[in-house]
């Protein structure tokens, strides 16, 4: 422990092998086993998986089924299609799904259950992962009050062609409050070739300023602490990010995940992160607080996952505390936002 990183088709592979024939929602058993046994230590990244701790934390209550004969009553009220997508019930049927997740509440009466087809299924089961939103006003819970839209891939592409000729970002803004927020990280292009971002600064201002044009408000989204960065550079991001037509900002520490590539390249001192005290991150966010242009409304400064699976920073704070000890900071020193702003 950990264990070896497994490709998602080597699972596949081994699962099916194991059956004796293929096996249908392989990956829905495994957040099964995450979930109702409690076996927290798989983690994904991508399409890769990774055992990082042996034990077995609280399970959730067995999982139910509904009878044959009750069953049959569910599909006739759903007129034995998907709830959702509306596709009549393929090889295997369909599964049996609590409309209001068991973890949030819902039960085993008769009027929560409803006919999902696989795809459906597994889509609403990473939809609902960390969700905290109103489950009565759910299109996967309530798919005939709130349909959920399904796009294929090709479809998507078109309507991306099209709305970008006929700017339709720009036609909506106009009767709905449209916002768009752009993972730009760092401006620093060594930075993001290091954490394979998969794009440039430069591609972060076009992206921004293209979408400011069109009247649509933007956020962009910061991690501070990134491998091989120092203050200075996190500096130079501030003061990249204050010229661009920006509305909003959000940041957060880096934060190192067990079974991750970031921890395992850290663990043989392929590089280096500052890996901030919570008293450094504060001093550190005072600065940027007096250097970023005082037009952009920062949303937030910190994040947090999992204590169970976070190796640093250990901080053992709650989002709402670190910004109350960053405002008390803040006033202490006397520092208002956009005091070092260079215009």
């Amino acid at each position: 422990i950990p264990g070896p990183i497994i490709d998602r088709e080597d699972i596949r592979k081994a699962v099916d092998a194991a059956k004796g024939k293929p096996y249908i929602d392989t990956f829905r058993r495994v957040r099964e086993l995450q979930g109702d046994e409690g076996f927290l230590g798989v983690v994904k990244q991508g399409n890769q998986y990774q055992l990082i701790d042996l034990n077995i934390y609280a399970k959730k209550t067995p999982r139910t089924h509904l009878s044959d004969d009750k069953w049959k009553l569910v599909l006739a009220q759903y007129k034995n299609v998907c709830a959702a997508c509306g596709c009549p019930p393929g090889e295997g049927g369909f599964q049996q799904d609590h409309k209001v997740p068991r973890a949030r509440g819902g039960t085993d009466a008769i009027n929560n259950w409803q006919p999902l087809c696989d795809s459906c299924n597994n889509i609403k089961s990473t939809a609902c992962r960390s969700c905290k939103e109103d489950c009565s006003k759910c299109s996967w819970a309530y798919p005939e009050f709130y349909r959920p839209v399904k796009i294929p891939g090709p479809i998507l592409r078109l309507l991306h062609q099209y709305a970008d000729e006929h700017s339709y970002l720009s036609r909506l803004n106009e009767n709905h409050f449209v916002m768009v927020e752009y993972g730009a990280e760092s401006s620093c292009e060594s930075t993001l070739k290091l954490i394979n971002r998969c794009h440039s600064w430069n591609d972060t201002v076009d992206a921004v300023n293209r979408t400011a044009d069109a009247g649509i408000p933007v956020g962009l989204h910061l991690i501070l602490g990134l491998p091989e960065e120092n203050d200075d550079t996190i500096m130079s991001t501030i003061d990249a990010v204050s010229q661009l037509p920006v509305d909003t900002v959000k940041l957060h520490q880096l934060q190192v995940i067990k079974g991750t590539k970031l921890a395992r390249d850290l663990e043989a001192r392929l590089y280096t992160v500052p890996g901030y005290t919570v008293d450094e991150y504060i001093d550190l966010c005072s600065r940027i607080v007096a250097r970023l242009n005082p037009s952009i409304a920062i949303e937030r400064f910190t994040s947090q996952s999992p204590a169970s699976l976070l190796i640093s920073p250990q901080w053992g704070l709650k989002n709402y505390e670190f910004t109350h000890k960053l405002n008390s900071y803040l006033k202490t020193k006397g520092i208002r936002q956009g005091d070092l702003f260079n215009r």
